[in-house]
């Protein structure tokens, strides 16, 4: 019961991000949550986020300038909405 809960709560925060990122303007977001952007250290996974919303554009190009494993992390997600979708169907048919 627990674990379904967890599931459905990650299904949601998932969507919900992608659904964020899709509606962000890159360009104009000035404030960062990381804590090595704020501190102007080097982080690997800033510019993800802009990456995503520009994939979700179909902006391939500026997608990949942006950061490049921007496709992979799409990818990723992708393969753990699907995950969820699925287990939450299997658990729903089988009771």
């Amino acid at each position: 019961m627990i674990e379904n809960i967890k599931r459905k709560l990650e299904l949601i925060f998932w969507v919900a991000g992608l659904i964020i990122l899709f509606f962000i303007e890159p360009e104009r977001v000035s404030f960062s949550i990381c804590p090595l952007h704020n501190l102007n250290l080097w982080c690997p996974g800033c510019g993800l986020g802009s990456s995503i919303h520009y994939l979700l554009h179909f902006d391939l190009l500026k997608s990949f300038q942006v950061h490049p494993i921007g496709f992979f992390a799409f990818i990723v997600i992708l393969y753990r909405l699907i995950q969820l979708i699925n287990n939450n169907n299997r658990r729903t048919y089988n009771g």
